[in-house]
């Protein structure tokens, strides 16, 4: 069933909001139901209708699912049909190695946002559906957002806005046009992905497989309602040669033995050029970025999800104490400890997952590693175990001071 808008464009133009959050994934809805819980007037805006199918980050790693249950979020997967993730699947070189992996979740994007934004909204958030946000400019008080739909444009005003609008989106307004707003890597890959009813390919709900060849690798996961999941990360030439990402993800299989799903040739593909990026700033004048809007690098079994849950977490909890503030003026401050409070535990996990992704892109290393697995199972699991740490980012949280309390609804 479609959530319905709980307050008009027009209306929303007429409230002087605590926080406006541009974008209803889940970094903003997140930041929406932290900031609500704290009675703040909060305005969530998507230009998409929910809930909408979206192809990437169904994998929930256990560092994404402990913050969800510190946040009191834990209950929005036990009351789904999310699958615990049970095993990590690799397979390069003619060679497969699986590793457990424990803590984690399979759920569709389209059933963990929606259940986000009712969260939000029982949470006491405003929500506006199919509306395009655009920031706009600064006054002494207030931060302004451009309201778009239906061909009519408003202006709404808060205190603090949070963009949460994905790769690539503008949080400085008119006041950086014709400058660089992002550092992209030089050997970025390009992202796809797809979901497809592959009911004959042999993955169990809760198995993650990574198929890894030299030029790109393709991850699987199996959703709730028995579809597959289909992500990857291709080297643009490969996607030119092959003509598109259901090429380049066909070429991967086949290079590595593995029998193509019948359903993937003619399978609708969404891409995202130039995955590894890094915006120069993060903030502006009573503007916060968070989730990919704040940088993206390949991610690793669900790592994406946890840099969004977690810099959420922390833009609320900054953005909180700049909303029980007395002063009206902003400070520039605030702009630069948003960019170290960001870098400490979100950057920290980004590099190593950068490390993995450059590793990836040479067959030898990835076999002797497999080589080096079978023979020393549990110092392979100890490097997963490592990377999903799910109390890492808690603790860097906490040393920020910037800990935000657990919270319910």
């Amino acid at each position: 069933m479609t959530i319905a808008a709980t307050i008009s464009k027009v209306a929303a133009a007429k409230v002087a909001w605590d926080a406006i959050i541009i974008g209803a994934g889940p970094a903003g809805s997140v930041a929406a139901i932290v900031l609500s819980q704290r009675g703040r007037r909060v305005l969530l805006i998507d230009r998409a209708s929910f809930p909408r199918d979206k192809v990437c980050g169904c994998c929930l790693g256990p560092a994404a699912v402990g913050l969800l249950r510190e946040l009191g979020l834990g209950e929005l997967l036990d009351a789904s049909d999310a699958a615990p993730m049970t095993q990590f699947d690799l397979r390069a070189a003619q060679r497969r190695l699986s590793v457990p992996i424990h803590g984690g979740r399979v759920l569709s994007r389209r059933s963990f946002d929606a259940a986000l934004v009712r969260r939000a909204i029982a949470c006491g958030a405003a929500f506006l559906p199919r509306c395009i946000a655009s920031i706009g400019s600064a006054d002494d008080r207030y931060r302004r957002v451009q309201l778009r739909s239906e061909g009519q444009c408003d202006d709404a005003e808060a205190r603090l806005i949070i963009a949460a609008g994905g790769l690539g989106f503008a949080i400085d307004g008119a006041h950086s046009a014709g400058h660089r707003r992002e550092r992209l890597w030089r050997r970025s890959r390009v992202g796809g992905a797809t979901i497809v009813a592959a009911t004959g390919v042999d993955l169990a709900q809760g198995e993650v497989r990574m198929i890894v060849a030299r030029r790109g690798y393709v991850g699987l996961a199996r959703l709730e309602d028995d579809r597959l999941a289909v992500g990857g990360a291709f080297d643009a030439s490969l996607v030119r040669a092959c003509s598109g990402l259901g090429g380049a993800a066909i070429h991967i299989f086949e290079k590595s033995g593995i029998h193509v799903p019948d359903e993937l040739e003619g399978a609708h593909w969404l891409g995202a050029p130039q995955l590894t990026r890094r915006p120069y700033r993060i903030a502006d004048e009573r503007v916060l970025a968070v989730g990919d809007a704040a940088g993206f690098v390949e991610p690793f079994t669900g790592e994406g999800m946890t840099w969004a849950i977690q810099s959420a977490r922390q833009a609320a909890a900054l953005g909180e104490m700049v909303l029980r503030g007395t002063e009206v003026a902003w400070d520039r401050a605030i702009e630069e400890q948003w960019q170290r409070v960001h870098r400490s535990p979100v950057r920290s996990r980004q590099i190593r997952c950068r490390a993995i992704a450059e590793a990836l892109r040479h067959p030898m290393l990835v076999g002797c590693c497999m080589i080096a697995g079978h023979m020393i199972p549990h110092l392979f699991e100890m490097v997963v175990d490592h990377i999903h740490a799910p109390n890492c980012g808690i603790r860097a949280l906490r040393s920020t001071g910037l800990e935000v309390e657990r919270g319910g609804a």
